[in-house]
């Protein structure tokens, strides 16, 4: 379990949270979102739609949280295959076209 840590104007506060569901898969922690089964801290790339949509309302968005990192790995002890590097290309670039937000904090959503 992770804690929720958020910042607003200077001020940080930590959240050690019990959780009753355990997911690993993004779709299924945002479906369980939906379903009512609590606060989810999502990225709002991740949750934009239903956040438009309605059916995920946004609570604390005056709070804010660090940046997530995104990270491509794969086996240092082989040569990047031309695949892989377009890949990682394809996937600089997109980012780098958007104004995406990959925050937390002002995406939790309920």
């Amino acid at each position: 379990m992770y804690d929720w840590d958020f910042a607003r104007d200077g001020e940080r506060i930590v959240l050690p949270l019990q959780g009753y569901i355990a997911v690993n898969d993004g779709d299924a922690y945002i479906a369980a979102g939906r379903a009512g089964l609590g606060i989810i801290q999502a990225a709002v790339i991740q949750v934009r739609r239903e956040l438009e949509k309605g059916s995920l309302t946004r609570v604390l968005p005056e709070w804010k949280t660090d940046p997530l990192s995104i990270y491509i790995m794969y086996p240092q002890n082989r040569h990047l295959s031309t695949k892989v590097r377009v890949f990682v290309d394809w996937v600089a670039e997109i980012l780098a076209r958007r104004d995406l937000q990959w925050t937390t904090g002002d995406e939790a959503a309920a």
